[in-house]
């Protein structure tokens, strides 16, 4: 793998692939990005070397990366929220309160629509147990949004704890599945985000 940007350096790669599925096949990457310094990185495709010393670059959709030097702070637990949906219209994310002091104040999101100002309300999450821990709920709408097949958001979050301006970022963790889709959807999502068609292009 090949990075444009030499600020980016790949420290640990490799290829798996997966069964077949009908007429498409596929592999997954597995890869470990090191950002030397904090910047804002975008890129939309994948340059792979193989071992016969071929090269070829592949799509992998609109990526924004933004790397900052603030220490992360813990005043949120993330872990109960997805990252990951299939809405083109609402991102919808939860965080749990880990002291009574801590308020959320905004989420700094980078995406190529426009969105609206979050709506955040305080709520609270309850366990299989019963028990229960204050949360906050926060929905933002993009405004004319394009079609999507998925999109994955980690905004950084902004919190005050004890009167104290802090930035929580999203720590995830993994699901082991997958969300049905249609090719229709695959390709429509994709001709969107290509600013055309196949008839106009």
């Amino acid at each position: 793998m090949f990075p444009e940007d030499e600020t980016i350096w790949f420290e640990t790669t490799s290829l798996q692939p997966a069964q077949p599925c009908g007429r498409y096949h596929a592999s997954s990457i597995l890869c470990q990005p090191l950002f030397r310094v904090p910047s804002r990185f975008e890129f939309d495709s994948i340059k792979l070397l193989f071992t016969d010393g071929s090269t070829d670059r592949y799509g992998i959709g609109r990526i924004v990366i933004e790397v900052f030097d603030e220490e992360g702070s813990d005043a949120l637990d993330t872990y109960v929220t997805t990252a990951l949906g299939s809405d083109k219209t609402e991102f919808y994310a939860r965080y749990l309160k880990e002291t009574d002091d801590v308020l959320l104040t905004g989420l700094h999101l980078d995406v190529a629509a426009s969105v609206s100002a979050p709506v955040i309300r305080e709520t609270f999450f309850t366990y299989a147990s019963g028990e229960h821990q204050d949360a906050f709920e926060v929905t933002v709408t993009f405004v004319d949004p394009k079609p999507v097949v998925y999109r994955f958001l980690l905004p950084r979050v902004a919190v005050t704890d004890n009167g104290t301006r802090q930035w929580v970022y999203r720590k995830v963790a993994c699901y082991c599945g997958g969300l049905p889709i249609q090719e229709e959807e695959m390709l429509e999502a994709y001709w969107a985000w290509q600013d055309g068609s196949p008839a106009e292009r």
